[in-house]
């Protein structure tokens, strides 16, 4: 209300009052206690029409130009009532919006003005709003689009204050229209009791909002509704806390999905795979499955009955304490799945029984699959030990008759091409020496003589070893007896004796990958074997790129590459390559026994591991040594 005990309008200030008062922009009216106009500017006279101006009003009815100004109004009765009302009342009012029939938007404020305790004039004052109007219609459009689009959406959606207090609801959450109205500005708490859902779905909704609003984050979680009939649905709610400019959460969307399709997808998928492991557990094969570092995750009753071993005892423990690692054959073909160079391969297997008795089984390994995490392999054994038993019987005479025929034609050929050409060298080195001493030549016109006598003579002593070592080997005379060494140590101090560098001065490269560690080799057979595969890169790859040496460590065993750039293997030699006596065909000249890799297959062997060897894109060839760590 405003109280000032001077008035401003009488006396000699009066008209300098009115000159100012008509330069401001806002529509102004002041009238008398008698409801006579005492002033008008053009803005208000604006207002009126273009008829009208200052001067003609001076003096008129204060009443008659309230109607008047009423009749612009788009709701002439209720902007006649409100003048009314608020002489009445005697009290200050300010911002009433009044709507103008050609679109405009006006605040009204009204001011008694009260001098020496008795009512003077009446002020009215004018504000032009409708910039404002129009941007709040705008965003009044915008936002109800926004709410008939949420709407639609066939998810549930509902948008909550800071305060857990619904603000909107779409039909897919409420489908009531009455309940929708309703449930604004209510909280989760008197939703759920409003429709007697159990009070822990509140509480349970209530934490997750509270984590999103401190937190600023979104969060998720499932809820499980039953509906009238008490079967189950499941949700997938989420709420997203939406922050203000000052990064203050100002409201939460809650986004929910219905997932009982889903769910129920996953439990029919839980119960096909239970019964899946049931038909497995049934079999009458024994069945495992390990992952990528063999370690096993299943395995079926079938193992009990075999070899003694439940399914506790067995889980989750590493595929060695199940097949021992002597079984050479069934472990290379285990890495040679893992590694992805074969897949679904079968083979027979030794393993003992529970009472300790040998049985045979025809094995088939093929890659698994686990969800989340690496691909392994998928085992089944199936005993097949009398009929192994009736097949050594009728082959083992034939097949023992055959080996022996085919060693011996191989061993004539290849000791006849391979002791023909030293000796040749030999016997034309000493009678050209004889023929040098005869004619008095000094001795060191025949050295070049007496070093190729001594090479060609290494060469048969070679030659000689690798066939004691294969006839020992046969004979079962080399025990093996490893120990503790560190891998990449062993390597170097090999490659600094022979290989750095090579006869021709090329020199091996070496690179490792994993955790260094040490590991349990029997370090003759080990340095022989891998001194053969080496010394074979460098004598097939004369004139190209060096070979290269590649350690890498897992967790359950060790792989060393060799590759080279050389000639390379055929297709057809790579499955008799490891056979007593047998050579590629692109060989050509280079020297060679073709009992080398056969030895070496035997010691690595030994180790429980496995030797494979694949061609190249180009040229070359890479031999692949693969063993597990031996028990601690």
């Amino acid at each position: 209300m405003v109280n000032h005990e001077q008035t401003y309008l009488p006396g000699q200030s009066g008209e300098q009052y009115q000159f100012l008062l008509s330069l401001l922009n806002h529509p102004i009216f002041i009238e008398n206690a008698d409801r006579k106009a005492e002033f008008v500017n053009p803005a208000f006279c604006a207002l009126l029409g273009p008829d009208f101006s200052p001067d003609k009003l001076q003096g008129a009815d204060g009443k008659t130009l309230h109607m008047l100004m009423g009749m612009q109004c788009k709701h002439q009765e209720a902007y006649t009532g409100g003048v009314e009302n608020a002489i009445h009342s005697g009290q200050a009012e300010t911002g009433v919006a009044t709507e103008l029939k050609n679109g405009r938007f006006l605040h009204r404020d009204y001011y008694p003005f009260i001098a020496n305790a008795q009512l003077r004039a009446h002020i009215w004052v004018y504000q032009d709003v409708t910039p404002l109007h129009q941007g709040a219609d705008s965003l009044k459009s915008e936002r109800k689009a926004f709410m008939q689009v949420l709407s639609v959406i066939p998810a549930d959606i509902a948008i909550f204050s800071p305060d857990h207090r619904y603000e909107f609801v779409n039909q897919s959450a409420v489908q009531d229209p009455g309940v929708r109205a309703w449930i604004i500005g209510k909280n989760d708490t008197e939703y759920c009791a409003y429709r007697g859902k159990p009070k822990e779905l509140a509480d349970q909704r209530a934490q997750y909002f509270q984590q999103a609003l401190q937190r600023k984050e979104v969060v998720s979680w499932e809820e499980v509704l039953k509906d009238a009939k008490g079967n189950e649905h499941y949700y997938e709610r989420t709420f997203y806390p939406l922050l203000s400019e000052t990064e203050e959460v100002a409201s939460v969307l809650m986004f929910g999905l219905n997932i009982t399709v889903r769910k129920q997808q996953e439990q029919q998928l839980a119960m096909a795979h239970q019964h899946y492991l049931k038909t497995l557990d049934n079999l009458h094969e024994a069945v495992l499955m390990a992952d990528g570092e063999l370690k096993t995750y299943f395995i079926n009753d079938a193992w009990r009955g075999s070899f003694g071993k439940t399914l506790e005892q067995a889980r989750n423990g590493i595929i060695f304490d199940l097949i021992a690692l002597g079984n050479y054959e069934f472990y290379r073909q285990v890495f040679s799945v893992l590694s992805g160079f074969t897949e679904n391969v079968q083979g027979r297997i030794d393993i003992k029984d529970k009472a300790g008795r040998k049985r045979w089984y025809k094995y088939k390994i093929s890659p698994g699959m686990r969800e989340g995490e690496q691909k392994g392999i998928l085992a089944t054994l199936n005993d097949i030990t009398e009929q192994v038993h009736m097949e050594e019987n009728l082959l083992e005479v034939v097949k023992k008759q055959k080996e022996l025929n085919d060693l011996k034609s191989a061993f004539v050929n290849m000791v006849s091409h391979e002791l023909r050409t030293p000796l040749a060298v030999i016997s034309s080195g000493a009678e050209i020496m004889q023929m040098m001493l005869q004619a008095g030549r000094p001795k060191e016109d025949m050295e070049v003589y007496t070093k190729q006598i001594i090479n060609e003579v290494e060469k048969m002593t070679a030659f000689m070893n690798d066939l004691l070592m294969v006839s020992k080997i046969e004979a079962g005379k080399i025990d093996f007896r490893p120990e503790r060494v560190s891998l990449e140590q062993f390597i170097k101090e090999l490659a600094g004796e022979r290989y750095m560098p090579w006869k021709d001065g090329r020199q091996l490269s070496i690179q490792s990958k994993g955790l260094l560690r040490e590991i349990g080799i029997d370090k003759k057979m080990f340095r022989h074997a891998l001194q053969n595969v080496v010394e074979n890169a460098f004598k097939y790859s004369s004139g190209k790129a060096a070979p290269r040496l590649h350690i890498r460590y897992s967790n359950t065993y060790f792989t060393i590459s060799v590759a080279d750039n050389g000639i390379g293997i055929l297709s057809t030699d790579i499955k008799e390559l490891f056979t007593s006596f047998t050579r590629g065909k692109n060989t050509g000249n280079i020297p060679g026994t073709g009992i080398g890799l056969v030895v070496v297959k035997y010691f690595i062997e030994q180790h429980g591991g496995f030797v494979a060897v694949k061609r190249k894109a180009g040229e070359g060839a890479v031999f692949m040594i693969k063993i597990p760590y031996l028990p601690a």
